[in-house]
């Protein structure tokens, strides 16, 4: 309840892709989401639009702190992604 008072939709779903995560690799920094959610499916779990949700995911990817693939997403930068949350 508290995020979706105090965080912008952008904000939610760096929160939310957080959550969903869990650690991969030897040295812990990246995390994977596996299986991928749906836009929708997103978009719902943080109260906002599967626009929203598509174009925070593509801006992500453009930034270099998310790859998203067939079957998963990678938060390549989970430290950035969580600085990002917190200035949203």
């Amino acid at each position: 309840m508290f995020e979706l008072s105090a965080l912008s939709a952008p904000g939610r779903i760096y929160a939310e892709l957080l959550r969903m995560s869990r650690p991969v690799g030897t040295d812990g920094t990246a995390r994977v989401i596996e299986p991928a959610p749906s836009m929708k499916e997103l978009a719902l779990r943080v109260n906002s639009t599967r626009e929203t949700a598509s174009r925070t995911i593509n801006d992500l990817q453009r930034k270099g702190l998310l790859k998203k693939l067939t079957s998963r997403i990678e938060l390549v930068d989970p430290d950035q992604l969580d600085r990002l949350r917190g200035s949203s």
